[in-house]
């Protein structure tokens, strides 16, 4: 369904089931019918930890809540998703991710110290960091500015471009249209 290298924007309104869908892709959520079958693993046919395995290695999620983990620093946070893909990422690749999103200044912060859009560059941070095959993304600018807005979708669209790796990006931001290779709408 979605070629590696490619950038897709779901849309659709509030309660239509965005979010579950990104819920159910992650394995998080089972589906009420059908398989999830993603880089040809079934994940509701292997185990939970076989499940957490995989989107530890293969996925990168952002939340709408942020997601990233209060007591640590934000560089730490970076370390930690890495730890748990078993990724090999050096802390120069975390300082460059984090100055690609305007985060390299916070980087010994803790969470509650930023403001809600600077947590949500370091939650996409976060899931940058372990370099995944799959993005799920539930609004990841709805906290950012206009400015940090387009930084962050450019630089998601670079990534995806450049490691061949698949996004989906549920957004009622219509900034998406110009980043998106292609746009799903739900319900309606």
């Amino acid at each position: 369904m979605h070629e590696p290298g490619t950038l897709t924007w779901i849309r659709g309104a509030s309660g239509s089931g965005k979010s579950t869908l990104l819920r159910v892709i992650s394995g998080l959520q089972k589906p009420s019918s059908g398989t999830v079958d993603l880089f040809g693993n079934d994940l509701w046919n292997s185990s939970a930890q076989s499940r957490d395995k995989f989107r530890a290695k293969s996925m990168g999620i952002v939340f709408q809540d942020s997601g990233v983990v209060p007591c640590l620093t934000i560089d730490e946070n970076l370390s930690f998703a890495q730890g748990l893909s078993g990724d090999d990422v050096t802390s120069d690749d975390n300082l460059s991710l984090l100055a690609q999103l305007g985060m390299s200044e916070y980087r010994g912060a803790l969470p509650h110290e930023l403001s809600g859009g600077q947590r949500q560059r370091a939650a996409i941070a976060t899931a940058l960091s372990k370099m995944p095959q799959l993005i799920l993304a539930d609004e990841p600018t709805s906290a950012l500015d206009e400015e940090n807005a387009y930084s962050v979708l450019r630089y998601l669209h670079s990534y995806v471009k450049e490691n061949r790796a698949i996004a989906l990006v549920v957004s009622h931001d219509d900034r998406l249209a110009q980043f998106a290779d292609r746009v799903l709408e739900i319900g309606g």
